[in-house]
């Protein structure tokens, strides 16, 4: 059965709507708004306020600790999932000797999807209500690994000059503000303990910033770039074809492995074709690894999304 033509707008309106927040921040930038100065404030308070904010109310308000014990047989497959393809994205980096500040942009671009800000609403517009709980659930693996591995091998990229990742500096970098609001938001999930409504509304507000800023930051950097300056190179090409093709080949692999039930499945299928994390270029920066680089590939994977997004709709309504 092929999705209602108004689902496959909906999907295509909602990649559209980076687009246009992103082009706000490119026109603001080209008319002189922003100095050096403005966009590390900007990054800095993605990175140490907005951000954290946004992990501790969206993990601690998706799902109570009851339903996250519930359904966490479907835990394991997304986890799964999503380390194998950044163990094979770091392998494919060693092998073709991707430049060490660009490797973990390579293997987090290549290993994690947008979930929620895109993720949910395709989801919704596509099997309705009932498929929340399954993108809070790959949501909750890509996050976790994001903030590990992937915030891990971007602090030890900002050390590329040869030091021991292990150092005090990276150590710092890796437990960095937003890596703590996970923490935290975790922390009160499993604690099963929600916060006062005042602080869990300021929790909300500020996180609401993350989405937006990153976007703004992303034109702000593009601008600064220059569109003749972007290029698609064969590593760009190598990270599409692993978000792409290669990340929801295998999650079909693992949950036909598993035995997950048709809706989760579906779900996480959609959820593994998605674009690029739009946070990524602004922790590569954070880290001192290769910011511009993240911020085309982001860019660039969120246009493809434009077309890839409709496509995985497709090919899931056609095998259902």
């Amino acid at each position: 059965m092929l999705p209602d033509f108004a689902v496959v707008v909906h999907a295509v309106e909602s990649v559209a709507t980076f687009f246009l927040i992103g082009l706000i921040g490119y026109v603001l930038a080209a008319r002189g708004w922003f100095s050096r100065e403005n966009r590390e404030m900007i990054t800095r308070l993605i990175t140490q306020v907005a951000l954290p904010l946004y992990l501790i109310h969206n993990i601690n308000s998706a799902m109570s600790r009851s339903e996250l014990l519930e359904l966490a047989y479907g835990i394991a497959p997304a986890f799964m999932s999503i380390s194998l393809m950044f163990c094979l994205a770091l392998g494919a980096a060693r092998l073709l000797k991707i430049p060490g500040p660009r490797r973990g942009v390579f293997c987090a671009g290549i290993a994690f999807s947008n979930t929620m800000y895109i993720g949910l609403p395709i989801n919704l517009a596509l099997f309705g209500p009932k498929a929340i709980p399954f993108v809070i659930l790959y949501y909750f693996a890509n996050t976790s690994l994001f903030w590990s591995a992937g915030s891990y091998l971007l602090a030890a990229d900002g050390d590329a000059s040869g030091q021991s990742a292990f150092r005090l500096e990276t150590a710092k970098r890796i437990l960095s503000p937003a890596v703590l609001g996970f923490a935290v938001g975790l922390l009160l999930l499993l604690l099963d303990w929600k916060p006062p409504i005042f602080l869990a509304n300021a929790a909300m507000y500020m996180g609401s910033l993350t989405t937006p800023l990153a976007m703004v930051s992303i034109g702000v950097i593009l601008q600064s770039l220059g569109l003749a300056g972007i290029r698609f190179d064969r590593d760009m090409l190598l990270m599409f074809f692993g978000r792409y093709v290669l990340s929801p080949a295998s999650i079909i692999l693992i949950a036909g492995c598993f035995g997950l039930p048709g809706l989760m499945r579906k779900v996480f299928i959609v959820q593994s074709a998605l674009p690029m994390m739009s946070t990524l270029p602004i922790l590569a920066s954070f880290h001192r690894a290769d910011g511009e680089y993240a911020t085309v590939a982001v860019s660039a994977s969120t246009l493809a999304g434009l077309v890839t997004i409709p496509l995985s709709m497709l090919a899931v309504n056609i095998a259902a």
